[in-house]
């Protein structure tokens, strides 16, 4: 079965404190952007790794409702699911605590043929197996997006960037100082800004795009699915403002209700409320 999307990372449980309650929501940046990706039509699956505990089996529950492929999710016996803790104040989220942190350390033959599968992947730099994901994408023309994600931006990192010329480098501000010599005609920038919307750098010049105004309730994977919107106005070949039109569309809607996955919208979703802030 042939896949639009692979989301490479890892898969845990996000535990979010709120001033009136505590609620446990599937996490995890790259299967975030995955399920997004999936309820808007585009065919997706995942690698990565859960416990073979209670949580686990909800993630994996959850996603193959969705219809996300999980056929390369390892379930380890030896380490529980990942636990996040996040406290979320004045529509503000902050992680507090990582549990079990269950990263993918091998890059195995199964998942190799899995990748060939796919269209395109994102993936982190925070994961061990990075350079030879990215690599690997790159010799068998996988359309490769990264995301930062609060990555140390080392030398070793830059160079990896600069070989694999992703198709598009999702990052906040201050990561973003650090990418100039990324700027070419094969990558572009994707600057996030929370409530100031978002800019794109290219070997053009740069552009920005405001944000819808929204009361946000918890911002928790509003930065994942911002990367889905971008991602499918690529697959669809949108021109550029109404990529960025819908990327931030549906970064705000994820928003307004808690958790990253609580709540997924769908392409008529989205258009109407497009179109009644317009």
């Amino acid at each position: 079965m042939g896949l639009d999307f692979v989301g490479v990372g890892s898969l845990g449980i996000d535990i979010i404190k709120t001033e009136n309650a505590v609620f446990k929501t599937p996490g995890g940046s790259a299967v975030n952007t995955a399920a997004a990706l999936q309820k808007l039509g585009l065919k997706t699956g995942v690698i990565g790794r859960v416990g073979k505990d209670e949580y686990g089996r909800s993630i994996l529950e959850g996603l193959k409702n969705l219809g996300v492929d999980t056929r390369r999710v390892i379930i380890d016996e030896n380490l529980p699911t990942t636990r996040c803790y996040i406290d979320v104040q004045n529509g503000e989220s902050k992680v507090v605590n990582l549990e079990y942190l269950s990263r993918l350390y091998t890059f195995r033959d199964e998942d190799k043929k899995y990748l060939k599968s796919a269209k395109s992947i994102i993936i982190g730099p925070r994961l061990p197996i990075f350079e030879q994901y990215a690599l690997f994408a790159k010799e068998n023309n996988i359309t490769t997006y990264v995301t930062l994600h609060m990555s140390v931006l080392d030398k070793k990192i830059i160079s990896i960037l600069n070989e694999i010329k992703p198709k598009a480098i999702f990052a906040n501000e201050k990561e973003a100082s650090s990418l100039d010599e990324m700027i070419t005609p094969e990558t572009t920038i994707v600057v996030t800004k929370g409530n100031e919307g978002c800019s794109v750098i290219t070997s053009n010049g740069s552009e920005s795009f405001p944000s819808f105004k929204v009361k946000p309730i918890d911002p928790t994977g509003a930065g994942d699915s911002f990367s889905a919107g971008y991602i499918y106005g690529d697959v669809k070949k949108w021109a550029l403002k109404k990529k960025l039109t819908f990327a931030n569309a549906l970064g705000a809607l994820a928003t307004q209700q808690v958790g990253a996955r609580s709540r997924l919208y769908s392409l008529e979703e989205i258009e109407n409320f497009i179109k009644n802030k317009n």
